[in-house]
């Protein structure tokens, strides 16, 4: 059942994936496949019974070790739908949630920012975190950048968030680099969803005022980011 739920399949259809067609392929005859089946179904008649005989103190041993069985079993009928799933869970799961992390980092820092500079902070590490090129914005009409324009080269998409005014967020992600970008949408939203009040709030306390350069800030004097593109149109 829990294979035909991976592979999204009614689990109450018959298939030829049952454990002694496994064994079939696997060039046993019948009748060893049917002493095979004997013999572990009787390993595990006993395995049930032995915690109602043996100490207290054992009981959990003897449901580890019945655990321990099941899964090398499996393990050695090679289920494509198991090692399909074990690959996701290491190789997209664990990435997706760790990205979730940083977006919920990301959100705190936002909302506990004072000034826009921290704002761009935020939103600079996030974003080398979750593994996108570049980002470059304009926050209260200043425009902040993580690269000079020089540094771009080749095939490159772009996905570019619209704030009020003047302001934006827009990513960069240029082909052929290091690492695939993940949650682009849930970045893009959570930065929609809190940029513009918290913008307007420190501009209606304070006026805007040309942050500092850091080592791996770049601010630049003209808004040479913005895409020649439809705004409401990601490119």
């Amino acid at each position: 059942m829990v294979r035909r739920f991976l592979a999204s399949e009614p689990i109450f259809e018959g298939d030829r994936g049952h454990i002694h067609h496994r064994l079939l392929e696997f060039g046993f005859t019948p009748r060893h496949v049917a002493l095979l089946l004997y013999g572990v179904c009787t390993v595990a008649a006993i395995l049930s019974l032995l915690p109602s005989v043996v100490r207290q103190q054992y009981a959990g041993v003897v449901v580890v070790a019945f655990g321990l069985a099941t899964w090398l079993g499996v393990h050695c009928l090679r289920y494509v739908e198991f090692e399909a799933a074990s690959r996701f869970v290491w190789n997209r799961l664990r990435p997706m949630l760790r990205g979730h992390v940083q977006l919920e980092r990301l959100e705190r820092s936002l909302r506990s920012a004072s000034t826009i500079g921290q704002c761009w902070d935020a939103v600079e590490d996030a974003a080398r975190s979750l593994g996108y090129s570049e980002v470059n914005a304009r926050l209260a009409e200043t425009p902040y950048a993580t690269t000079s324009p020089a540094a771009r080269r080749g095939t490159y998409w772009q996905m570019r968030l619209n704030l009020p005014g003047n302001d934006y967020v827009n990513i960069t992600q240029r082909d052929g680099a290091a690492r695939n970008p993940i949650l682009v949408i849930p970045f893009v939203e959570l930065l929609s969803r809190i940029l513009p009040a918290k913008l307007e709030n420190m501009q209606t306390q304070w006026p805007a005022r040309a942050p500092q350069n850091s080592s791996t800030t770049t601010v630049m004097s003209s808004d040479w980011a913005t895409p020649s593109v439809n705004p409401a149109t990601p490119s």
